[in-house]
């Protein structure tokens, strides 16, 4: 019964796609910075949830999402390290 699970993933479709994605946004002019990943945090993937990134005035700045599950909210302490690691302001 797979009611409920995960499917399998086909890893060099997801690579190509991923590759694909992160060109476009390079095509584009946009400067595309690559996390390392976290032991045990698989849903850092989803890097739109756990911080916004915004320009204010020449500055760029991070606002950090407050989750309210504690197993993502490690995802934020990771952001917000490498944020203060570039010199990010974090809000």
């Amino acid at each position: 019964d797979d009611q409920g699970r995960l499917k399998v993933v086909n890893k060099e479709v997801a690579r190509a796609q991923w590759e694909n994605l992160k060109g476009l946004y390079e095509t584009l002019g946009l400067n595309v910075e690559v996390l390392p990943g976290v032991k045990d945090l698989p849903d850092m993937v989803f890097c739109a949830n756990p911080f916004f990134p915004f320009w204010r005035g020449d500055r760029l700045q991070v606002l950090l999402s407050r989750m309210s599950s504690g197993f993502r909210q490690k995802e934020v302490e990771a952001i917000q390290a490498w944020a203060l690691s570039k010199n990010l302001e974090c809000y």
